[in-house]
């Protein structure tokens, strides 16, 4: 890990797995900052899409004091979380969930992009790790 640097752009990575959301606080390609907590039992409940949508939200929540009024990168291995926080598409959500997640982010500048699963380690081994934390608890 790595110090924080004001001067250089920010990118959130972020994932989701059944019990566990997590995300990487990333500069110049190099993670600054980690992020991760188990779902409550009510949270398990939840649709995949919503989850990832849960996981950008929290971490954007969580990194506010870095994120706020700056633009960086949002990566999601979710094409459709893509398309639902892309400020293109705001007309077009249904789903009141992820119109509230649309609207807590509202208040940042952001560009938002697609990326593999399998080019998607960072927060997914911390999900993926998170989730076998909690199924051993």
């Amino acid at each position: 890990m790595h110090a924080v640097d004001e001067s250089i752009p920010f990118q959130v990575e972020s994932d989701a797995t059944d019990v566990a959301l997590a995300a990487t606080l990333n500069q110049a390609g190099r993670s600054v900052a980690f992020f991760s907590r188990t779902l409550h039992a009510s949270e398990i409940q939840h649709i995949s899409v919503e989850k990832e949508a849960q996981a950008i939200v929290e971490a954007g929540r969580h990194w506010r004091h870095y994120l706020a009024g700056r633009r960086f990168t949002l990566v999601t291995d979710q094409r459709s979380v893509v398309f639902m926080f892309d400020n293109v598409q705001r007309g077009k959500i249904k789903n009141d969930k992820i119109l509230r997640y649309r609207i807590k982010l509202s208040t940042y500048t952001y560009d938002i992009k697609y990326r593999p699963g399998e080019l998607y380690e960072p927060p997914d081994a911390l999900s993926r790790g998170t989730c076998a934390s909690a199924q051993d608890d």
